[in-house]
């Protein structure tokens, strides 16, 4: 007994300095980055609506061909979980020239987000980071251009497929407005953010990374689906699978199966599919999920060989 209570001591000490070092090094650059992306969304606002609402042809090519891509960018560095766009995201669907900015959206921000970009640097290194980002993107358009092509009505749940309306006008652009809306988003962001910083100096004190790649050793190719599936089931906080990652990688793990774990355990956090559920129906979520699967796989048999 005495000595189980001098190893959880001695751990939850570990913990706490590698908490401490985290908070240091993440805070400021996590700030930032939330600073940036909602002043963003905050000051982008009344141009969205006022081109949806000033739109003379609702089907222009160009908003078809660019509105996925750049839907999916804004979507990777958004601090905003899917949850909290579906407001926006049902204003962005009344028109069809930003149909595509929509989906492409919601879909990037479920692939990425500030907070496990931020992490991914720090753990992993700007190569596997660029890669999750370049594969992030080509799912996000690739499941968006295939969701896109199918009927909204078996695709989109009917709460989020609401009758065009007209545009509503945006809120007050005071100074103050602004500052309570940023003050809004880090309120609703920071226990997130805590909690992931706590969730990862547990995780690098007692996750037994050495024994799981010793296991998937014996796997050879199979080892990246292996790491694509551990991903979607073991940890449930987007942001701490970066750093879960990093201590694979330490103890040997291929950066193909790196890649594939980090790529569609990000997809399959319980957030994220909720966010998913109160947009799309089972069938439409389950096609993304299987492009997730089959594109993270893919990546990281390439980088894997």
């Amino acid at each position: 007994m005495g000595l189980a209570l001098a190893d959880l001591y001695a751990r939850t000490d570990l913990a706490y300095s590698q908490f401490i070092a985290l908070s240091r090094a993440l805070a400021p650059i996590w700030l930032i980055g939330l600073w940036v992306t909602a002043s963003l969304t905050w000051f982008g606002r009344s141009w969205v609506t006022a081109w949806i609402s000033g739109s003379r042809s609702d089907d222009e090519w160009h908003h078809r061909a660019l509105g996925m891509p750049a839907g999916a960018v804004l979507g990777l560095v958004s601090p905003f979980p899917l949850l909290s766009l579906t407001s926006t995201l049902g204003l962005l669907l009344q028109a069809k020239r930003s149909r595509s900015f929509a989906v492409g959206l919601a879909l990037g921000s479920v692939m990425m987000s500030p907070a496990a970009l931020t992490f991914g640097l720090v753990a992993m290194g700007i190569r596997l980071v660029i890669l999750q980002v370049v594969i992030a993107l080509i799912i996000a358009c690739g499941a968006g251009v295939a969701l896109t092509r199918m009927s909204p009505v078996s695709v989109l749940r009917s709460h989020a497929w609401p009758p065009r309306t007209e545009a509503k006008q945006p809120e007050s652009q005071t100074l103050a407005a602004y500052f309570t809306w940023l003050g809004r988003h880090l309120t609703a962001m920071a226990p997130h953010f805590v909690l992931a910083l706590l969730i990862v100096a547990w995780l690098t004190v007692i996750l037994p990374a050495n024994a799981v790649v010793r296991t998937m050793g014996y796997l050879g190719p199979f080892a990246v689906p292996a790491a694509a599936i551990l991903g979607a089931g073991v940890h449930q906080c987007p942001s701490t699978l970066p750093v879960a990652a990093e201590l694979f990688a330490q103890a040997g793990m291929s950066g193909g199966a790196l890649l594939a774990y980090v790529t569609f355990g990000q997809v399959t956090t319980i957030r994220n599919l909720a966010g998913l559920s109160c947009l799309l129906k089972p069938r439409a979520i389950g096609i993304l999920l299987g492009i997730a699967l089959c594109s993270a796989i893919l990546m990281g048999w390439l980088a894997w060989a």
